[in-house]
């Protein structure tokens, strides 16, 4: 798809949802424009999408934040699509495995992963939908940006007080 073609359209899609016309999406206005796309967030993960796209830190996103969003989104619904083989619309905890190695992402697979797994899996069906899937990334990429906040020497450890853990968890949640 040619990529000016993609802009309108994203800047249809945005004035269409954006309600108050202030060429800003609030949690609600994005929620909605999600929903269109058969995407349903929670307002707590909608919050934590615009927090990861919001680059100027109003609580909103622009039209260029959005696009970013959408890419995010892009990228993460491929992923998902690739993996899905026995297209049943959902992925198996292996294959959540595969996308995290496929991703680059080195963690220990029977504590770290299991854990957090589980975590995005309410229902307990031992694998996760297209939703889950998203909020599951976003999850990642806020832990890595977080811990790559506090290690700043790169040896791959930090020691935080109390205090930067809490903020840290903030920024994860």
């Amino acid at each position: 798809m040619d990529s000016s073609y993609r802009d309108a359209r994203y800047k249809e899609w945005f004035d269409r949802v954006d309600a108050d016309k202030n060429g800003q999406l609030d949690c609600s206005e994005l929620q909605k424009s999600l929903a269109l796309s058969n995407l349903k967030f929670s307002l707590v993960t909608i919050g934590q999408l615009i927090r990861v796209h919001d680059r100027t830190n109003t609580g909103t996103i622009t039209l260029e934040e959005f696009k970013d969003l959408h890419r995010f989104l892009r990228a993460a619904t491929k992923t998902f699509r690739q993996l899905d083989v026995d297209k049943k619309g959902s992925l198996t905890y292996d294959e959540v495995w595969t996308a995290i190695q496929i991703a680059g992402i080195s963690m220990d697979r029977n504590r770290a992963f299991q854990r957090m797994v589980i975590s995005f899996d309410p229902q307990r069906k031992r694998s996760l939908d297209l939703a889950e899937f998203i909020r599951l990334k976003l999850y990642i990429q806020c832990a890595i940006s977080t811990f790559h906040a506090f290690n700043s020497d790169n040896t791959g450890k930090v020691t935080l007080s109390c205090n930067q853990f809490l903020y840290a968890a903030a920024n994860v949640l």
